[in-house]
């Protein structure tokens, strides 16, 4: 328990009559005596009648699992104080830096039917990150003392990879016309190479696909409907190395990387193919064999939620060689890493270049905002001047890169974070309409 502002306002003004005596009259002394003693026996008053800590009763709700770079909340439910003024209590919550806990939050408690403190979070990284202590700070029904109580804490959550982005998908994605590429029959002329049906012949068809013998059969022109191949296998390749822990935004580049590959893998599981999921940085860490049964898309949330952030160096010959020999046939290979410059990708275009003599591949990187706006700023001054010219330079390096991989024959995606996940769909999708994989 301790004094609050107003106390100590008080005090203070005491201490400024207790001049008084001095400079007006002796008689004020017994005055300032009486209002200091009063001051006093109001604060006894004040802490003795304040509402106790077991009344109260505290209690962290927090949710089982949260979406990282997602705003969320943690609740703290207080009991009734059985009293007849509702009561303003602030609560502050120590965590796991992970959490991304918000400032202390105050809700007024009905002193008859209890309440709810939100104090507001945004998960940082995913993983497990837990809640360690809850301080509650509540004043006394006068304002002069306030009561501070710390309370430990054991709750905990798993933070997982934002699913928002891939709902929102999936409502469209019947909408689409290329959605339905290999799940139903494509009506784009030359689009597919499996047959599906006969149908009969109408103007915008392409005349390459009558059939002349059901044509004379049937007495009217006949065509062949055909649509695109499915079941093929799909594997997302995540690069967790020591540059995909840089932050864009909300969230990493690792977890950027996540939420559109779940996004394309809930996309490719519609249209009828398998999808699998292969991590590495240093050394190879997980591995999900591609598959499209019912719980494909669960197993590859829980994979990829687990993914730690690494800390050392990629290493893309390891890696990638572990990953072709997990693979028997033609895949189509979505490799999603960072470039920094040409020196530093020199390794990996080599390693590129053997994985797509045998499979098809998709490099994606993320291009980072902050960077072009630095290229593009307008030279005011020395130290901007040279700011512009290294993020050009890099900028630079990192087109000629990506460039090198569309020679080889790589299917190359550069996009901002927030156009990822449907460019990379749209890429995806494109890819199975013109039969690429």
């Amino acid at each position: 328990m301790r004094p609050t502002r107003l106390a100590w306002l008080l005090l203070l003004i005491g201490a400024a009559l207790a001049a008084l005596p001095a400079w007006v009259a002796p008689s004020f002394a017994a005055a300032w005596l009486g209002y200091v003693m009063g001051v006093l026996a109001l604060g006894a008053l004040d802490g003795a009648l304040a509402t106790r800590l077991g009344a109260l009763a505290p209690r962290i709700v927090l949710a089982p699992a949260l979406p990282v770079g997602v705003p969320a909340v943690l609740a703290v439910d207080v009991g009734a104080p059985d009293t007849r003024s509702a009561l303003a209590v602030e609560a502050e919550v120590e965590g796991d830096p992970d959490l991304g806990l918000g400032p202390p939050a105050t809700s007024t408690i009905d002193g008859r039917q209890g309440g709810r403190i939100e104090v507001s979070l945004v998960p940082r990284r995913r993983g497990r990150a837990a809640v360690h202590a809850l301080w509650l700070r509540w004043k006394g029904p006068f304002g002069l003392l306030e009561r501070v109580a710390r309370l430990p804490a054991e709750a905990e959550t798993r933070v997982v990879p934002d699913l928002s982005a891939t709902r929102q998908a999936a409502l469209a994605l019947d909408a689409t016309r290329y959605a339905q590429a290999g799940l139903k029959v494509e009506r784009f002329v030359g689009d597919g190479s499996e047959f599906d049906a006969m149908r009969e012949y109408v103007p915008g068809l392409d005349a390459r696909s009558i059939s002349w013998r059901a044509t004379a059969r049937h007495r009217r022109l006949v065509c062949h409907q055909f649509r695109a191949e499915r079941n093929h296998p799909v594997v997302i390749a995540f690069d967790t190395g020591r540059l995909m822990g840089e932050r864009l935004g909300e969230a990493t580049r690792l977890d950027h990387a996540i939420h559109a590959g779940l996004r394309l893998a809930w996309t490719a599981l519609r249209t009828g193919d398998r999808v699998g999921m292969f991590a590495f940085d240093a050394l190879p860490r997980a591995w999900v064999p591609p598959d499209r049964a019912r719980g494909t898309f669960a197993a590859l949330r829980l994979a990829t939620s687990e993914l730690a952030y690494g800390t050392s160096e990629s290493n893309f010959t390891l890696g990638l060689l572990d990953l072709v020999q997990r693979l028997p046939r033609r895949t189509l290979i979505v490799l999603m890493t960072d470039v920094v410059d040409s020196i530093g990708a020199e390794l990996l275009v080599e390693n590129v270049a053997r994985l797509v003599r045998r499979h098809v591949v998709l490099f994606v990187t993320l291009a980072d905002p902050q960077l072009r706006r630095a290229a593009d700023a307008p030279p005011d001054g020395a130290t901007a001047l040279a700011r512009a010219v290294v993020a050009k330079r890099l900028l630079d390096e990192r087109a000629a890169v990506l460039e090198r991989m569309a020679r080889l024959g790589v299917l190359v995606l550069d996009a901002p974070p927030e156009l990822l996940g449907p460019t990379l769909v749209s890429r995806y999708l494109e890819a199975k309409r013109r039969e690429r994989v």
